[in-house]
């Protein structure tokens, strides 16, 4: 399965990429270390754009690679808090992903979208022992956003 991930031009060659352990997310708190990818590059984009105080510059698409072989794991709708969607969002989020990453069952966790009720995004445990044998980066291009996206 490909996944993406829009990451900046300064810390494309890093792998695994260590974002999360300096800030915060939805499903993570400082000093957590997953990865947060999505299914679609549209996705990837919409969840930058969601964090951005203005048009993103000096981004790059990552694509990845999870084989097929990897566990990855899934949070129902039922299972997630009602406010799960608010800003900010509810520190159970991060807990879920706490004990996600603390079990290491699984490499992956896929976890709903705010952005798209139909598209989910996956965390990637880069500690998993079996995350330097089923996850590869596979593509890196340059991109750049619509500048229209800031209004007119």
């Amino acid at each position: 399965m490909k996944l993406y991930r829009i990451e900046k031009t300064r810390y494309a060659n890093q792998w695994p990429f260590e974002g999360s352990l300096h800030s915060n997310g939805r499903w993570h708190r400082i000093g957590m270390w997953v990865i947060d990818t999505s299914q679609s590059e549209s996705l990837a984009r919409s969840e930058v754009l969601v964090n951005a105080n203005k048009i993103p510059k000096n981004r790059v698409l990552v694509i990845m690679e999870i084989d097929e072989k990897a566990s990855i794991t899934n949070i129902p709708y039922d299972q997630l808090p009602g406010n799960w969607s608010k800003f900010p969002p509810p520190l159970q989020l991060a807990k879920i992903t706490r004990k996600f990453l603390q079990q290491e069952r699984h490499l992956a966790l896929r976890v709903p979208s705010t952005q798209s009720l139909t598209e989910f995004n996956y965390l990637l445990n880069p500690a998993h022992p079996d995350f330097g044998r089923f996850v590869r980066k596979i593509g890196l291009m340059e991109i750049n956003f619509d500048p229209s996206l800031g209004g007119k």
